[in-house]
């Protein structure tokens, strides 16, 4: 993962509302969902249920799925006229990969022989 990448993500989870946006979807669709339950994706949330959950509406819903999508953290399957989520789980995990990698090497220097501080 580059730093642009790194940074977009960073962006992308600095902001409380979308951190609990992903968080609602990667908990998966509920049952109670409005929207019809689709093969195409099973467990995508969609927009009405994340409204319900969240306390905003649609627009502002809309625009943190667009920020969280241009990073590359969740994704859009389209089926008719609902849209569903789903976290790109891959995408989560090497983030969090290159992150604790960042770490590791800040603390690999700090303890580096010959290091004064």
């Amino acid at each position: 993962m580059n730093d642009d990448d790194l940074v977009r993500i960073a962006h992308a989870l600095s902001d409380p509302t979308r951190l609990g946006i992903l968080r609602v979807v990667a908990g998966g669709r509920d049952e109670d969902c409005c929207s019809p339950r689709d093969d195409c994706c099973p467990e995508g949330v969609c927009v009405c249920d994340l409204e319900a959950k969240v306390g905003l509406g649609q627009s502002k819903i809309s625009y943190h799925l667009r920020e969280l999508k241009d990073a590359a953290l969740v994704s859009e399957t389209r089926s008719g006229r609902w849209n569903y989520y789903t976290v790109r789980s891959d995408r989560v995990r090497e983030y969090a990969e290159a992150v604790a990698a960042v770490g590791r090497d800040q603390f690999a220097a700090l303890v580096a022989p010959g290091r004064r501080g």
